[in-house]
């Protein structure tokens, strides 16, 4: 069964795909794939609006385990390896593009065109205890 957050679908866990912490520490930097696609940033934020505890999240040493344990998630739910450091690195780009100046100095209508607007505006929210 999956869930939707905003118009995103969230894919329930593969039954042929199996991971567990150990192995996705274990895997080397080649098997890892950098993926900036539309579909997979959605889904990103999707599953981190899932997960409350992740929204702070600047580059905090204490979420390390918080975010492997999000990459053995997302490789459950889609097949697709992916570094710690890149779902950071998209998730930052993603506060950075939506920061609260960004709300408050473009009109809504423009904002509206941006992909991933109803995405992040769910998180909105959020986005102003951390920035």
């Amino acid at each position: 069964m999956s869930n939707q957050v905003g118009k995103v679908r969230i894919p329930g866990p593969r039954p042929d795909l199996q991971m567990t912490l150990d192995e996705y520490l274990e895997l080397t930097k080649d098997k890892f794939e950098k993926r900036f696609d539309t579909d997979i940033k959605k889904l990103i934020i999707a599953l981190i609006e899932e997960t409350p505890s992740m929204w702070p999240g600047e580059y905090v040493k204490m979420m390390d385990a918080q975010w492997e344990k999000f990459a053995v998630d997302f490789y459950l739910r889609t097949g697709v390896f992916m570094a710690v450091g890149h779902f950071r690195e998209i998730w930052t780009r993603m506060k950075k593009e939506i920061t609260a100046d960004r709300f408050d100095q473009i009109p809504e209508k423009n904002l509206r065109e941006w992909k991933f607007y109803e995405q992040m505006k769910l998180c909105r929210p959020m986005m102003e205890e951390a920035i």
